[in-house]
């Protein structure tokens, strides 16, 4: 599979961005700093791209002591936030890709929203290094008809982000119905079509954190999180039957 590095997205002063619940600076401030803790516990280099050009004391903290190409910590002041959270991402990624030193590395992509950490981010992570995930260019859930992809944690090599998803990005449009997740997808589909490698997750993610829509808790009751794992059981199996 090769290396991994770890992309954390955010957003940490985000007072004008629009469908967004959870705005206060302090409080998104400490969900980033809880779940970056929880990352670093992987032990591989993170990458935290934040397009408020916050600089966070407590974050720095953190990380002040990890050894040169373990952190990098990528701040700038976003100019399309206010079109919408998506705009926002594409953004995001972009300026990681331009001004990042690990990024320009031969790699795998982790991307993950930052705020959130992935509980069995590392079981996922193990998977990813066998048949047939190693030799995916994509790797992420598709839904609603393979027209919308969960861009909350997925795996892309390099060559995904400057062949397929960087072009596309320039084509979301939230006032229209055309967000992130369809952009992703649309991207998935242009690899495949040239003969790339896709498919889902090897499992089902559970996130720890809060909804930066909505600003509620993510649910992790143990029952819910069994019928999600039989239907993500359900629907991996039936797509990979048909491929």
């Amino acid at each position: 599979m090769g290396s991994m590095i770890i992309l954390l997205t955010g957003t940490i002063n985000a007072p004008d961005t629009p469908d967004l619940k959870l705005t206060n600076a302090v409080l998104r401030e400490n969900e980033y700093f809880k779940s970056i803790k929880k990352w670093l516990t992987l032990e591989y280099p993170i990458v935290f791209c934040e397009n408020s050009n916050y600089d966070s004391e407590i974050i720095n903290s953190l990380v002040k002591d990890l050894s040169a190409g373990k952190f990098e910590y990528l701040k700038f002041s976003t100019s399309k936030s206010c079109l919408g959270k998506g705009h926002g991402e594409a953004e995001i990624i972009e300026f990681a890709f331009n001004n990042s030193v690990l990024l320009k590395k031969d790699s795998i992509i982790c991307k993950s929203t930052g705020k959130n950490y992935v509980t069995n981010a590392s079981t996922i992570i193990n998977k990813m290094s066998i048949p047939p995930f190693c030799d995916n260019m994509v790797t992420t859930i598709l839904k609603k008809s393979m027209t919308f992809a969960d861009s909350r944690f997925f795996f892309f090599k390099k060559q995904f982000y400057s062949d397929y998803l960087l072009k596309n990005l320039q084509e979301i449009n939230e006032q229209g119905g055309i967000y992130f997740e369809h952009i992703l997808a649309r991207s998935v589909h242009d690899a495949m079509s040239q003969n790339q490698q896709w498919s889902m997750l090897p499992e089902l993610p559970f996130y720890e954190g809060y909804y930066g829509s909505d600003g509620t808790r993510y649910n992790n009751f143990v029952a819910k999180k069994a019928m999600k794992k039989l239907w993500y059981f359900v629907v991996n199996k039936a797509i990979s039957s048909n491929r």
